[in-house]
C-alpha cells in the first residue's frame, strides 16, 4: 500500500475512534507540538476546551477566512463579475449559514498563509490545504477531502513515453505552487529550487510557463488537474501516490480548514457542522458540482459515526 495513502486512511480510522474536543490541555496552557512524534499529533482533536474562540466568532459576526485566489476549482475569480466563486467559498457559505455567522473570505499569498492564521490576521484558512506535518506543528484541522498529487504533461510532449519513473523528471524542469505540497514533497525526493523545479507564486504564473513550455511539466493536485484535462491538451503523466514506501516517497493528501490550536471551542463547531455536511450529502453536492468527483465519500462513515454519538 503506498505510505501517505496508508497514512491518511489510518487517520480516518482513528478518527472514528476519537471524540473531538477531548484534548487534556486545560484553558491557557499552550502544546509545543514540536516535541511530540508525528505519530502521537492529531490535528483533528481540539486542543483546547472551553475557550471561547465559537462564541467570540458569533460576537462579531463573522470569520475571516484566508485563501488562495488563484486556485481553481477550490477558490478563484470569476472572470465576469470579479466574485471568489469555488468549492472551497460554497463550503464556507454553508458553514456559514448553518452556524449564524458570516465567512468573510480574504485572499492570502500562500507562502505566508499559515502565518498570518498565527498571528490572528485571519481566523481559519478553507484553501484545499494539506495537512502535512509543518502545518500539523502550527494549526489544527478539520478534515473535509482526500487528493492525490499528479504530474501532468502536454500530450505531444517528445519525451512522455520516457517519463516511467519519478526519477525521470529530474532531468526535467517541473514547475509547481511555493509553499504547497507538491514543492515540499518534490524537494524531499530531491528536486532543487531554480535547478529541476521552478517555484511560483500562483498557478496561473505556472499555467502559462507550462503553455509556452518554459517548464516541461506541472505538479498539481488531482482534482485541480481536471481543468487542464478538459482542454484535451495534456495528460496525467505520473500519479506521486504510486511512488511506493520501498526507498521512495508516497503521497496521498488529506485536505482540512485549518484552525488555530487555541480556537479549540470554533474547531469543535465547525467539526460537529462539517460532520452533519457530510452525513446529508451536501459535501458530496459541493464536490461533485465543482470537481466531477467526490473527494469527501472516505469521510462520512466516520462523520455518521460521531454524529450519532453526539445524538445519544
Amino acid at each position: 500500500m503506498k505510505f501517505k495513502r496508508l497514512m491518511a486512511f489510518s487517520l480516518i480510522a482513528v478518527m472514528s475512534l476519537s471524540l473531538l474536543g477531548c484534548g487534556g490541555e486545560k484553558e491557557g496552557e499552550t502544546t509545543d507540538t514540536n516535541t511530540t512524534a508525528k505519530t502521537d499529533v492529531k490535528p483533528w482533536e481540539a486542543t483546547t476546551s472551553g475557550d471561547g474562540s465559537f462564541d467570540a466568532v458569533k460576537k462579531a459576526g463573522k470569520v475571516v477566512v484566508g485563501l488562495d485566489e488563484a486556485y481553481p476549482p477550490m477558490g478563484y475569480r470569476d472572470t465576469k463579475t470579479n466574485e471568489l466563486i469555488g468549492f472551497d467559498v460554497d463550503m464556507g457559505k454553508e458553514l456559514g449559514k448553518r452556524l449564524g455567522v458570516e465567512f468573510d473570505f480574504q485572499p492570502q499569498d500562500w507562502d505566508s498563509i499559515v502565518s498570518s492564521l498565527v498571528t490572528k490576521r485571519i481566523d481559519m484558512i478553507i484553501s484545499g490545504m494539506n495537512m502535512e506535518d509543518d502545518r500539523i506543528d502550527a494549526t489544527n484541522f478539520v478534515p473535509y477531502g482526500l487528493s492525490d498529487q499528479v504530474i501532468i504533461v502536454k500530450k505531444d510532449y517528445p519525451d512522455l513515453d520516457k517519463l516511467k519513473t519519478i526519477d525521470d523528471y529530474k532531468a526535467k524542469v517541473l514547475g509547481t505552487q511555493l509553499g504547497g505540497t507538491a514543492a515540499t514533497e518534490l524537494q524531499n525526493l530531491g528536486f532543487e529550487d531554480g535547478k529541476n523545479l521552478k517555484l511560483y507564486k500562483s498557478y496561473p504564473d505556472v499555467d502559462l510557463d507550462l503553455e509556452n513550455g518554459r517548464v516541461d511539466a506541472l505538479a498539481i493536485d488531482s482534482f485541480s488537474a481536471k481543468r487542464f484535462l478538459d482542454t484535451g491538451k495534456y495528460t496525467i503523466a505520473f500519479n506521486l501516490s504510486d511512488v511506493t514506501d520501498d526507498g521512495k516517497y508516497g503521497m496521498k493528501n488529506m485536505m482540512g480548514i485549518a484552525i488555530r490550536k487555541s480556537d479549540g471551542d470554533l474547531q469543535n463547531k465547525i467539526q460537529e457542522t462539517i460532520d452533519d455536511m457530510l452525513v446529508d450529502g451536501t459535501m458530496k453536492e459541493i464536490s461533485m458540482k465543482w470537481l466531477s468527483m467526490d473527494i469527501t465519500e472516505s469521510l462520512v462513515a466516520d462523520a455518521k459515526a460521531r454524529v450519532e454519538k453526539r445524538s445519544k
